[in-house]
């Protein structure tokens, strides 16, 4: 049986796995992208000529010097050098050439956040601080820093988990059984099916679900001190529950930027547990 918890024991092998899917989670962000492209043209939905007039000091002569960095164009040519990177970047045996991969696709993903306005989320946030960490980590090549990086994005997934669940405590809805109902009827993340079941289903069943992911949430941070395996049943339900949230409301990008995350998890809980 393959134990999970010894092979992440080892900091560089953690970095080639956090590596590959993170790359395989912004190729599909990409591929989405252009996918629909033509909504960055500009009498698309994400036209900069209209993104732009959301500030002053973007219309100002400087940044009018600077449009082709934020046009159709340029952003085609963005989206195919992140492809580009990512699939270069897992193969890639020297440490400075990763760094400067990353490096690219982190200033590439840096302007595409100040372009768009609309549409970041958490995953977004997680991406760039698994990304910030590897490029660190690979321009400095020390063993001390590969072994700090993976302790940070642990400790920022756990965070995250723990902080998500204490505002879910908080939300008399989520409290009450109605967040799930709510979330499963709206246009952008509902699912008309799920919906009507859980609205035939009975208040307790609705109860049970919001406080499932409450008390889970909550109690994410057991997982780097649980020996294994005792901790796994926490990664399992996080893997389920994000792709869940992929395949029926279609947060791809939350389940790519955790999966990714989760050696770092493994990892930091070797280190406690021993």
């Amino acid at each position: 049986m393959f134990n999970f918890s010894q092979y992440f024991s080892n900091y560089e092998q953690c970095y080639q796995v956090i590596t590959w899917l993170t790359c395989i989670g912004l190729l599909i962000v990409s591929f989405e992208y252009l996918a629909i492209h033509k909504e960055f043209k500009p009498d698309g939905v994400y036209s900069w000529k209209v993104f732009r007039s959301r500030h002053n000091f973007i219309n100002n002569r400087l940044f009018h010097r600077l449009d082709f960095l934020f046009g159709y164009t340029a952003f085609i040519v963005c989206q195919l050098l992140i492809i580009g990177c990512c699939i270069i970047l897992p193969f890639a045996q020297d440490h400075l050439l990763k760094a400067i991969l990353i490096a690219i696709i982190c200033l590439i993903s840096l302007m595409i956040s100040f372009r768009n306005i609309v549409g970041a989320d958490g995953s977004d946030q997680l991406f760039s601080i698994i990304l910030l960490t590897l490029f660190i980590s690979y321009l400095i090549n020390d063993p001390f820093i590969y072994r700090i990086g993976l302790i940070f994005i642990s400790g920022q997934v756990v965070l995250s988990y723990v902080v998500a669940g204490i505002a879910k405590g908080i939300s008399q809805k989520w409290r009450g059984g109605q967040a799930i109902i709510m979330i499963m009827n709206t246009k952008t993340y509902g699912h008309e099916k799920i919906a009507t079941m859980l609205s035939a289903s009975s208040r307790a069943f609705n109860i049970f679900l919001c406080w499932n992911i409450i008390v889970v949430e909550c109690l994410f941070f057991a997982v780097i001190f649980l020996p294994c395996p005792w901790f796994i049943p926490f990664l399992i339900w996080g893997f389920l529950f994000h792709l869940y949230n992929a395949v029926i409301m279609g947060l791809n990008n939350f389940f790519w930027a955790f999966l990714a995350a989760y050696p770092s998890i493994f990892y930091l809980n070797h280190l406690i547990t021993g």
